[in-house]
């Protein structure tokens, strides 16, 4: 009998190089339940490169197809739940205030080695509880505005699909080279947004539509800075309601991650381990910072997030 042929077959040992599969996104697969994989060491695919999480070690580039196990793994899967959990409960807390979350949640999960485009689509998924429930509490505001909501809900589904795929088609690469310049525009639009709106008041019923097209597309392919560019459309749009805007911001925010989350879902580009993480995380610190929001003086606030945007668009840009 040859060597090794006993009743036991010998453990296979991941292959350096795997056949290209098929075209499309990077996903995350592997033979045991998701949770597990990333506990294990599991081989976790990403497009063409195969690597087993227990034998990296160190931080992967930003932009690479590789999992970091810098805090993934065995020893170090509780840092990553623990950071998850709380980046979570603080965009859930400041989305709730004053909007930004994901100038928090989205580098939580590079910094926890997902990356850049999982990362974004996962960071769509985190924020989805909150934009539902927030839409569900504004009902009462959103249905004094029924005529609107039809072509905005049509919009926001249609524009939102279209920006998914558009994430989708990018690569690894090309989105870490991305990245920063739409932070830098999202940190833009978060503190100088009321501007924007002065601009396109009055330019005619065309451009307000072309406007929100524009606006799901950019929220379905990325999903910070989604909420202020909606208040600045609203505001163009004519209304003056804070809580009318703030419902319907909130309601075509949820169509547009709706119809992302399952185009990503379809595409397997979310890690949904993390992701639900974070999404628990979102859930908590919104409905917490919603009981205490009068505690909280939201200028202080909204100029910290800036700060905080400016410094995770400088880091990224040191990534390049």
């Amino acid at each position: 009998m040859p060597e090794g042929a006993s009743g036991a077959a010998a453990p296979r040992s991941p292959r350096p190089e795997d056949p290209a599969g098929p075209s499309g996104p990077p996903r995350l697969t592997g033979d045991a339940p998701f949770a597990r994989n990333f506990r294990s060491g599991v081989v976790a695919q990403l497009g063409e490169r195969v690597v087993r999480n227990d034998e990296v070690r160190g931080s992967i580039p930003l932009g690479s197809t590789s999992i970091s196990a810098g805090l993934i793994g065995p020893e170090g899967a509780d840092v990553t739940e623990i950071l998850l959990l709380v980046a979570g409960m603080l965009a859930g807390a400041v989305n709730s205030l004053a909007g930004g979350g994901s100038f928090i949640m989205m580098p939580a999960l590079i910094f926890a080695g997902v990356p850049p485009v999982l990362a974004n689509a996962s960071n769509t998924y985190a924020a989805l509880p909150g934009y539902v429930s927030g839409a569900w509490g504004f009902w009462p505001a959103i249905r004094a505005h029924r005529r609107v909501l039809l072509p905005y809900s049509v919009a926001a589904v249609v524009f939102g699909w279209l920006g998914a795929e558009l994430l989708l088609v990018v690569t690894e690469e090309q989105f870490a080279v991305v990245v920063p310049w739409l932070m830098l525009l999202a940190v833009g639009l978060f503190a100088f947004g009321g501007k924007v709106s002065s601009l396109l008041q009055g330019r005619g019923a065309l451009v307000l539509w072309v406007f929100l097209a524009a606006v799901c597309t950019y929220g379905g392919f990325f999903n910070a800075g989604l909420g202020i560019l909606l208040l600045a459309f609203l505001a163009t749009a004519g209304m003056t309601d804070i809580h009318a805007m703030n419902g319907l911001k909130l309601w075509i925010s949820a169509l547009v991650a709706a119809v992302a989350v399952v185009r990503f879902a379809l595409a397997g580009s979310i890690v949904w381990y993390h992701g639900t993480i974070g999404l628990i995380g979102v859930t908590i610190g919104g409905y917490a910072a919603a009981r205490l929001a009068h505690l909280v003086p939201v200028r202080a606030l909204r100029w910290a997030i800036i700060a905080y945007g400016l410094a995770m668009t400088a880091w990224f840009f040191s990534r390049l």
